[in-house]
């Protein structure tokens, strides 16, 4: 799974925390889950309201940071949890490290800012 969000949750958990963004990992954690892991894939999709600090953020998020920071090791993380919601398969961040994705654009001028 890519590991460059910057954006979201993920992208807050990553700048303040130095962290792999945890968003897409959890996202394949929840679409793996068993289905008699329902209220346990719910708890990992829940987005906090308004208002406070954690507006924004998922409990998965903040779960796999948890889990990252206790085990020090991203993989054995995801492989934790994966087993907490009894998920059908492995999921592997494509990197143990955060990573940003940068690109040269040659050629015309776009009409507007690109972001990548």
């Amino acid at each position: 799974m890519t590991v460059g969000d910057d954006g979201g949750s993920s992208g807050r958990l990553r700048a303040e925390r130095g962290a792999l963004p945890p968003g897409d990992l959890r996202q394949a954690l929840a679409a793996l889950a068993a289905p008699d892991a329902a209220m346990r894939t719910d708890l990992l999709q829940h987005r906090f309201r308004p208002p406070g600090p954690l507006t924004g953020h998922t409990v998965g998020n903040l779960v796999l940071l948890g889990l990252m920071e206790l085990l020090g090791d991203p993989v054995a993380a995801l492989d934790h949890a994966a087993a907490m919601v009894g998920a059908a398969g492995r999921v592997l961040p494509m990197s143990c490290q955060p990573l940003g994705i940068e690109a040269e654009v040659q050629g015309p001028t776009p009409p507007y800012p690109m972001m990548f």
